[in-house]
């Protein structure tokens, strides 16, 4: 988990007080989520996850 890692919470934590005060940290990066969300559909074609919710409702908490 991130929060083990000091230097991590320390660079986040400036990323949304100067740069990004509110909405998505890295929403501005294009295709940042593809291979997660390709990760999720493979994972449900599989059976391992499943298939009423979507690979971007899955991935996101927003």
């Amino acid at each position: 988990m991130y929060l083990d890692d000091p230097h991590l919470v320390r660079l986040l934590t400036w990323a949304r007080l100067e740069r990004t005060p509110s909405g998505a940290l890295f929403g501005h990066v294009p295709n940042r989520d593809v291979e997660a969300f390709a990760a999720i559909e493979y994972a449900q074609t599989r059976g391992v996850l499943a298939l009423r919710v979507t690979a971007r409702r899955a991935f996101c908490t927003s």
